[in-house]
């Protein structure tokens, strides 16, 4: 027996909920990323995240320069270790565009990442 899924029509109003039709965006709550502005009628903002290992801060910066160059305006970069947040201040330092840290389950890491001056903590 063969399951069925209903599809639905993006452009069509009454198939799709808001959040997919067309040309439609959901009213956020604007907030500020390091000067980026993110919901609220901002325009769309492109994020991605460094998969170098956070401690080597030479190869995370020329991820985030190279994400930044590429059009990039926001990078989130892995707190998950001690070395990690070690590094987050001479990469924030470098970094060209705002730095999320994305905080492994350890309030210490999210604390020296904020001294570090990141732009937001993001905690999995």
């Amino acid at each position: 027996m063969a399951l069925e899924i209903p599809i639905m029509k993006s452009d069509d109003p009454v198939a799709a909920p808001p959040s997919y039709r067309v040309g439609v965006r959901r009213r956020t709550r604007q907030v500020s990323i390091g000067g980026v502005k993110v919901g609220g009628g901002a325009p769309i903002s492109v994020q991605t995240m460094t998969k170098s290992k956070t401690s080597d801060v030479a190869a995370t910066v020329a991820q985030i320069v190279a994400s930044a160059e590429a059009g990039c305006d926001i990078v989130r970069v892995t707190v998950n270790d001690r070395e990690a947040a070690d590094a987050m201040a001479e990469i924030v330092r470098q970094s060209p565009i705002p730095v999320v840290a994305d905080i492994h389950f350890n309030h210490v890491f999210a604390l020296k990442a904020l001294e570090a001056g990141v732009a937001k903590v993001r905690i999995n």
